[in-house]
This record gives structure tokens, sequence and C-alpha cells, in this order.
């Protein structure tokens, strides 16, 4: 028995005992063992911890893409859960890390029987170093069912420890187009190049939103692998999308190819899921550039891990891009699904004009879907080259798609099956592809060269196709070995290509348009013109895809419905009696494109109105991601304005629209990516004062979320452009209030505020004169006749204190607090004087303290007069006299004061004076005012005294 057989056998014998063991009660049944009762994600993140040794695979399970084992391999053991995604666009992450069992992801839309894997949909290992599985942001359209599926990988364990988690996958919005050097150490906010999008993906891996816009690079140059120069290096799983191949646009300019998925060299990550969407590669490598894929590699020539990555294209452009060795468009020796692409005008010098597909290593097994594309005007013109459009080792399964006019210089001008390749080629066209002489002198296959493996051949269309120079000789197909199969296709010429099968013709013009038209759809078609042996000559049961499910449309996709006739045509055209052409893509109105730019598709309108052209009379549907929307207009006046009749949701929308004519609808048009952002950026203010502050200065710091710029205002001033930190000063005692806005590209204004009080510091209390500097009498009456006079007071430390005199401040009598002052005041003129302080704390004055008055007299008295005694005295005698009012007394003789006194308000003054000796005494008087200004001298008075007599008197 075959080895195939006997692991089929094995396995049904498994599945039987399982089953026995269920019957006994010996085995619980797995929960979410069927697709039919899948655990239900209501919300995210979700977790799920389950043991799934009982799970086990259904008829119905669909076969996994990205699996490494033979072809149409299911994995062991299936769980399913599903998941529905709200009104907007969802991007998430999957992951089974921690689980004990090596471990699949795979995503589907739909049920059983009619399973459509999502793009990208699929990993096995993505995490380096363990056996468990990893999907990152994976983009998921609005309201749709998604189900997702965890099989076992291996051949004996099945199951095991279930960890699933799922979440929202980090979002990175480029908002550069440069590729600045040095390059940003990583994306933020307002801040972001591609590069440095890719390279925090790189590290947490998610989804790269990159807005319509060219995109060149320019730093450093090929053959580095960390993402710092060169290509763009893809070392985690992400998605990376833009807005529409004809909008966002990534320009390698010939520096290097664009992108490099799980580079050789760099620290891959095992097997990485890579998804690219919705853009447009040019210029990718170059004529001295000596690297396989022109614009994508992910392509190990040596063994390895790259196998088993899996690579996701979808309505991605790639022109003018080439390799001097395999691959000018793309070299891929990973599992990949490329749907609804162009490869257009690429060069490789050696094998794969536009794509180079396997070998695969290491027990692998690379399967590519090539789904809805188009591979033309390719050339690989070396002469040991083979494959101009495609050379392929891999399992390679074309559907709808159509290659044409692509050159080799020996082997396969359209594809070259060689080694231990596969293909499966089902309602392709192949046509107009050369193979001119190679280096052995012969070449073989215009169309297709099998050298191995197995080709087979299912509704499909190769015709015209040369080999030789000049002219050329037909050949649409040439075989060096491998079988060949063909059921229901055309092959014109195909004499050193021997089929089986039924239902094909041979032989016949096929009747086909000049060449590649936009006959609607994504990308360009060969058209079937009228009266083509192609037309309803396909399976009568339809033109089945891979699964054996009808295709429900041509490579033009919705709006070209298969088996118009009878039965479906040959090739990837189907002609309709009636065609409705695809209307030009909607256009957003300037009124209704708010912001900065009325052309840029950014707003907040959520009921914009969206206009475009048409056919009088037909019917137009707008259709939001996919989803037709109400209402729909009749075409007039070639035009038609429709403004949705429920608001959009916020995020990246995709307008289509449809025309409908006597019940005949067209393709949708391309699309329109508008992105509607109603919520306001996040404006906040962090720091800065609130409530009452003694400051006259302010500073605030403050976000402004996805705000394009800052503005800011004080009070009731203008707003002008500002940034964090933003800082005043000067500002007067009172209320005031800080307003900071920003602006959105759609529009949006985010706003914050903050209001507080300016208060002056509190006025100090009255300064002391100190005792040193207060002469005279007394030390604290404030009269002084110092000329320099120290003032002390309290304060707050820190605030600096200013003395005044009246209202003047002081020149040179200020200082700074600190435990109290003294400060020094020197030329104060005689007179009054009112001495209070200020202090000033944080740029505000206080109001003046409590005035201490202070009173400086620097002037002597006069001298006073001596009235009295006169004539002869006794030896105890009353002395008087006049002077300077409040004035102190002082009565001398000689150096010796005899006595004091202090004249009264009049100046009146007495004093007694006891004498010791007889005879004549002369005494003098002086006065000393408040101040201690004492002034000169009396006139001398001479008093006589008479001991005697007044000792007689005595007794």
């Amino acid at each position: 028995m075959p080895t195939r057989n006997l692991r089929e056998f094995a396995y049904r014998r498994l599945l039987l005992l399982l089953l026995a063991a269920l019957c006994a009660g010996q085995v619980q049944a797995q929960v979410n063992d069927d697709w039919s009762n899948a655990t239900v994600i209501a919300t995210l993140p979700f977790s799920d911890a389950q043991t799934t040794s009982a799970a086990t695979t259904e008829p119905t399970d669909p076969e996994s893409i990205c699996f490494i084992g033979a072809a149409g391999s299911q994995g062991r053991g299936s769980v399913w859960y599903r998941y529905t995604t709200g009104s907007s666009d969802e991007f998430l992450s999957i992951s089974t890390a921690g689980s004990s069992y090596d471990t699949v992801i795979n995503v589907y839309r739909g049920s059983p029987g009619s399973f459509q894997p999502v793009l990208g949909g699929c990993n096995d290992d993505g995490i380096s170093g363990v056996f468990q599985a990893r999907l990152s942001g994976l983009r998921l359209r609005a309201d749709t069912s998604y189900s997702i599926e965890i099989v076992s990988h291996g051949s004996s364990t099945f199951g095991g420890s279930l960890q699933l988690a799922v979440a929202s996958a980090p979002q990175y919005l480029v908002t550069r187009s440069d590729d600045p050097n040095p390059a940003l150490a990583a994306c933020a906010p307002g801040d972001c190049t591609l590069r440095a999008a890719i390279k925090s993906a790189n590290t947490t891996p998610g989804a790269v939103i990159v807005p319509a816009g060219t995109y060149a690079i320019s730093l450093g140059s090929s053959g580095e692998d960390a993402n710092n120069g060169g290509d763009f290096d893809i070392r985690a799983g992400m998605g990376i999308y833009g807005a529409g191949p004809g909008q966002t646009i990534v320009n390698a300019g010939n520096l290097d190819r664009a992108f490099a998925v799980d580079p050789s060299g760099g620290s891959a990550t095992g097997r990485v899921t890579a998804i690219i969407a919705d853009l447009a590669i040019i210029n990718g490598g170059g004529p001295s550039f000596f690297g396989d894929g022109g614009a994508i590699r992910a392509y190990d020539s040596g063994g390895g891990n790259l196998s088993n990555d899996f690579v996701a294209l979808q309505r991605v452009k790639i022109g003018n891009s080439r390799s001097q060795l395999n691959g000018g468009a793309m070299a891929l020796s990973a599992r990949g699904m490329i749907h609804d692409c162009e490869f257009s005008a690429n060069y490789a010098n050696s094998t794969g004009g536009a794509l180079t597909l396997g070998p695969s290593f290491g027990g692998g097994d690379t399967t590519i879907d090539i789904v809805g594309s188009t591979i033309a005007n390719n050339q690989a013109p070396s002469s040991f080259s083979g494959g101009g459009g495609i050379k392929s080792t891999a399992r390679l399964r074309l559907t709808n798609s159509t290659v044409f006019s692509n050159t080799s210089g020996y082997h396969g001008g359209g594809i070259y099956l060689t080694g231990t390749g596969n293909a499966d080629l089902r309602s392709s066209t192949i046509v107009a592809n050369v193979a001119r002489s190679g280096g052995s002198g012969t070449s073989n296959g215009g169309g297709l060269r099998v050298d191995g493996g197995a080709m087979n051949l299912a509704n499909t269309l190769v015709a015209n196709n040369t080999t030789g120079s000049g002219a050329g000789v037909a050949d649409d197909c040439t075989a060096g070995g491998g079988t060949l199969s063909a059921n229901y296709s055309l092959i014109r010429n195909g004499t050193a290509c021997i089929f089986t099968g039924t239902g094909n013709l041979s032989g016949s013009d096929p009747l086909l348009d000049i060449g590649l038209a936009d006959n609607g759809g994504p990308t360009r078609t060969l058209a079937l013109l009228a009266g083509s042996p192609a037309i309803d000559a396909g399976n009568p049961a339809g033109c089945l895809d891979r699964f054996g499910q009808a295709l429900a449309f041509d490579q033009r996709g919705q709006g070209f419905p298969r088996s118009s006739g009878a039965a479906c045509d040959i090739g990837a055209y189907e002609r309709s009696a009636t065609v409705v052409a695809a209307p030009d893509m909607p256009v957003l109105a300037s009124a209704s494109d708010s912001g900065s730019s009325d052309s840029d598709g950014i707003t907040n309108i959520a009921q914009p109105h969206l206009l475009g052209t048409c056919t009088d009379g037909d019917t137009m549907t707008l259709s939001v991601d996919a989803t037709p929307i109400t209402p729909t207009a009749v075409c007039a006046a070639s035009a038609f304005d429709i403004v949705p009749a429920t608001p959009l949701a916020d995020g990246m929308r995709a307008i289509t629209v449809t025309a409908t004519r006597n019940g005949t609808t067209s393709a949708a048009s391309p699309a329109l990516d508008i992105v509607i952002d109603t919520g306001a950026p996040a404006v906040a203010i962090n720091t800065g004062p609130s409530g009452i502050v003694v400051d006259a200065g302010a500073t605030f710091t403050f976000g402004i979320g996805d705000g394009l710029g800052a503005e800011c205002r004080l009070d009731a001033s203008s707003f002008a452009a500002c940034s964090s930190p933003a800082s005043y000063s000067g500002l007067a005692p009172g209320p005031h209030s800080f307003d900071v806005r920003a602006f959105d590209l759609a529009g949006n204004i985010g706003t914050d505020t903050r209001s507080w009080t300016v208060a002056a510091p509190s006025a100090p209390a009255t300064p002391v004169l100190d005792a040193a500097s207060d002469s005279g009498r007394f030390a604290d009456d404030g009269v002084t006749n110092a000329a320099s006079l120290v003032f002390t007071g309290s304060c707050v430390d820190g605030d600096l204190v200013q003395l005044y005199d009246g209202t003047n401040a002081l020149a040179g009598a200020s200082a700074t607090c600190s435990a109290g002052y003294t400060i020094n005041v020197a030329g104060l003129a005689e007179g009054a004087h009112a001495i209070a302080a200020s202090v000033t704390r944080g740029g505000l004055e206080s109001t003046l303290g409590g005035a201490l008055s202070v009173l400086i007299d620097r002037t002597a008295p006069a001298a006073p007069t001596i009235l009295g005694p006169t004539g002869p005295s006794a030896s105890r005698v009353d002395v008087s006299g006049q002077s300077e009012a409040n004035a102190d007394i002082s009565v001398r003789e000689g150096p010796t004061t005899l006595c004091t006194a202090l004249s009264d308000g009049n100046g009146d003054w007495a004093c007694q004076v006891q004498f010791q000796s007889g005879g004549s005494h002369s005494l003098t008087a002086t006065a000393t005012d408040l101040a201690g200004n004492e002034g000169p001298a009396s006139n001398a008075v001479v008093i006589d005294v008479d001991l005697i007599f007044a000792s007689g008197f005595d007794d």
C-alpha cells in the first residue's frame, strides 16, 4: 500500500477509535469541535484556555493554505471560534502563545461548503523558538462574520492545552512621506514615517496604515536587514495597508527593493505572516541590483525558515522593478496569496521576469495562490533564463488570472514550471508570451514550459504564444517532463504537450481583443470578442475553483458574473450579452471635505455628498466597504449626488459605486478611500497654575493627541500658534485663563482651558529702626541724628523686600528675605520720614505695610541762657534759664556737670547746684535735643558763694 494510503488508513482508524470512545463515554466531546458550535467572541480582548485533545477533524473542515504538509491538508483536531466586526474595519491580533502543542491559525469568511480564506488570515508557528502561531495586524471588514479555526499540526500529537488570545492590534498611522537620515527611532503620533511605522510593528506587531501619497526610499543602501536603511525590513508579522494602488505609492528609486520579509541575516521571527494591500510599488531594485526580488523579497535560496512564512498581497501593483537575479517584481519561497494584483514591466536577468516562486526547503511545502491578477509585459531575457512572467518550483494555483505578453530568453515565456513544482491553472488566460532563442540555440514553451511536476488546466485559454526570434513559431506549450492534464480548455497550438482530459479545444483562434484593457475590476484583462469559440465552452458544471466551488465572478470580480450563457467561458474573461461599464471612481464633494484641505479625503462630515459621473437613467448605488447603502440615485445630466442616509462610521472607508441598467449591474468602480473622523483631538493641559497663586508668571504643558499643531491664548487675546510648554510673565493680579486648541486633518477642534487667580503677596509688618540707629534720649522714639539708619523686619523667606519713604522707593534699600531682613539706609535728609516696606514674590509686589515715623535731626540746638541766681548765694543754689523746648540741659563748671534739667514746652528749665566750696564759680549751660545733638555752651554766669554766711544761717 502506498505511504500516503497508509497514513490515511491510520488516520481514519484513529478517528474511528475516537468515535468509539465517545460512544462509550470514555472521551468528553469537544465543546467547539465543529463550525456549527463555534465559541462566539463577543468582545475584545478575548482569551480562552481549554484542552483540545478530544477535538476531531470534520469532512467539512477547509484546507489550511499555510499548513506544512501534503496538498489539501486540513490539519488535525480543529476547534472553532466566531467573531463579528462592528460598524468599522478592525485590525486584530490572534495568538496561541502558551499552548502546549503545535498550532495553526486559519481565518475564513463563509460557512462549510463555501469557506473563503481571509487574505493573510493564516499562520503556522509565528513565534520564534516555540511551536505556536500568531497573526498581527489582520484587517477585518466592517459588519462581517469571521470564523477562526485552530488546528493541530503534527502527525502523532492531536491537540493539548490551548491558550488563545484575540485582541485589537496596535495601529501605526504614517504621517510623513519622507525617509529622513537619521531614521526616526519609532513611530510617534503625528510624527511617523513608513520606515518608523514598520520598525515599531517589528517590535510590537500590528497594522501599518499608509495614507495616499508617494513614499520614497532615500535612506541607506541595499544589503541592510535591520530596517535602518535601504528596503523596508518586515521582521515580524504585520499588515501594511495603503489607500489604493493609485493613491499610495512606494517608490524604491532603484536604491533597493521596497520590502524584505523576514530578511536572511536578521533575527528572523520563525514564521511571519506579512500582509501588503492597497498600494503600488515602483522602481524597485535596478540595473545594478544583484538581489532576488526587485520589489519584494520573501525568498531564501539557501534554505531556512522563509518557506514557512506567509505573504499576502491584495490590490497591489508592481511595475518598473528589476533584479539581476530572480524575480523582477517578487521572489517568494514563502507560502502566499496574491489577489487582485498586477505585475507589469518588470525585469529579471535570471528567472521570473515578474515572479520567482519557490523552491520549498527543509521538507516544507510552498503553496502560492494567485487569484484575479494580471502578469503582463515582464521579461527575463537572459539566454539561460526561465519564466518571462512566472518561474515556479512551488505548488502554484492560478485562478481567474491573465498572463500576457511576457518574454523569456529561454524557457517558458509565460510560465516555467520546473523541479518539484506543480501548477493548477483555472479559468485563466495565457496569451502572446514569447520564449526567445536561448543559450543552447533553442527555446521552448512560448506560453508554458513544464520540466517536472504536474500541470493541470481547467477552463483555461492558452493561445498565440511563440518561440524564437522575430515573428516566432507558434508554441503554446512545451513539456520536457512531468504530468499534464487539461479539461474544458482552449489550447491553440500545444502539440509539444500531451494533455489528458476532456472537453478541450485545439487549433482554434480564440478571437481576443488586441491587448489588455480596463474592462472593469481592479486589473486589466483581455476580452473575448464576439464569436470566440471560448464563449460558453467551459465546464457545463461551471467554472470551478480549487475547492470545487463554482466561481461567482470572472477576473474582474463583483459585477462580472460567471456562467452568463449555457456554460461559463474559457479563460479569465466572461463575455456577457449586456455589459455595463464600471463607473468612474466617486468623488467627495469639496464642501464635504472638511479640515485644512478640501481635497485630502479626510472629513468630519459623516453624511458627506458623494458625487460622480454616470449614464443618464442608470441607477447608481454606493457601497461602503463593499456593503451597499441607501439611498440610490437615478443618473441625470450625467451626474449623481448621493448623501448616505445613515452616518458613516469613523475610520477609513472604501467608497465604490455601481450602475444598474436594464437589470444588469456593473462592476464596482475603483474605490474612493476617505477617512471619516468625527473625534476631536485629545487636547489636555497637563501642568500649570490653578486656584489662587502668588506668581506673575505661568507655564503650561499640554498634549494635543493627533492634532496637527497647537494654538494658545491668554485671557481674551487672540489664538496664536504655540507649543508645549507655553510660558507667560508679567501677569497682573486678578483672574486669568489659558486656552489651548488643536485642529486635526478633518477639521475637528479639541480644546482645554485652565483658570486661575493671580494674587499679590500680603503687605509686610511695619519696619523697625534698629536701636543702634535711634540716637538721642530714647532708643525707640524714631528721632535720630544718625547719618545711616538700619531697619529690620519680618518677612517670608525668598521675598524681595523694598523700603519706601512715603510712596517713594528708597534707592539701594532692598534685600532678599532670609529669616527676616536688615537694610541699611544712608543719605536721608533731615526732617520727618515715613518708612514702610513692600515685598515682591513671583514677580508681584505687595502693597506697602505700616509706616514707621522717623525724624532726622542733625542740627544742634542754640545755646541756652542762664537767668539766675544773681548776687551772692549760699552753698545750695537754684539755677534756671531758658533753652529750646524739651531739651536736656547740663549746667557745668568747667568740665564738671553740676546739675541737669529738662526744659519744658516753653523752654524753661531749672536745676539745683550744691557747691562744696565758697568763692566765685563760673557756670555755663548746654542744651541737647531729642536727637542727641548738643548745642554750644551758654555765656558764663559767675556766682559768689559764701559758705560762712550759709553756715551761720544754717545754724
